[in-house]
């Protein structure tokens, strides 16, 4: 029965973290859109034709005011997580992060994506909190490897996981990249009504980031 409990609060923290991402972004799109985004970081031209930008935020240094609020890792939803101090140590030794944002249509059915990249002082590091994150959410679904570590050339290269999560026939899809790029720990989901419409477009964003 706890179980149960337990695996059904995990759904709703996904979901939750999918609408806060969307309300939260409109006020990071205000503050920070005057800053360009770097080429690692996923661009509104990486997207299908009509998506349009919600949020995005350029290096945005620990410590500022504004960081803690809004993203994947803030002390919010570590606490919600139920991490350890530990957990929550390794998690957030990150020294920045930048975020994007988009929302638009694939099949006629709305999709939105967020994209995350935390920057850490080693590879180590990033590595440690990437695993935190595929273990906890390998506890609500199966992860399927994208890119494994032995197809990786290089360290510059993206490799990482994929976490589906499915809530009810008629609820909302989510498919979510738990991964690394060398010092980096990448984060993106795309999230939707309609089961092909996210597949379709969480399979371009993964080939667009893989490329950069």
């Amino acid at each position: 029965m706890f179980s149960k409990i337990r695996h059904t609060s995990r759904r709703k923290w996904l979901i939750g973290v999918v609408l806060m991402a969307v309300m939260v972004g409109s006020f990071f799109l205000i503050r920070f859109q005057s800053f360009a985004q770097e080429p690692d970081l996923l661009q509104l031209s990486d997207l299908p034709d009509g998506f349009v930008t919600f949020s995005e935020a350029q290096d945005l240094a620990k410590g500022d005011k504004y960081e803690d609020k809004g993203h994947i890792i803030d002390t919010a939803n570590q606490e919600l997580r139920g991490y350890s101090p530990e957990q929550r140590r390794v998690l957030s030794a990150y020294h920045s992060r930048q975020s994007f944002g988009a929302v638009g249509e694939a099949f006629g059915n709305v999709v939105v994506v967020m994209h995350y990249v935390y920057d850490y002082a080693s590879p180590d590091e990033a590595a440690a909190a990437v695993e935190i994150l595929q273990d906890d959410f390998g506890q609500i679904t199966t992860p399927h490897p994208e890119i494994s570590v032995e197809a990786s050339s290089s360290a510059r290269d993206l490799r990482g996981m994929r976490f589906e999560s499915h809530v009810g026939p008629d609820g909302n899809v989510c498919h979510w990249f738990i991964g690394q790029r060398g010092n980096t720990l990448v984060i993106f989901f795309a999230d939707g009504f309609d089961v092909d419409a996210v597949a379709s477009t969480y399979q371009t964003v993964l080939k667009k980031l893989s490329a950069k």
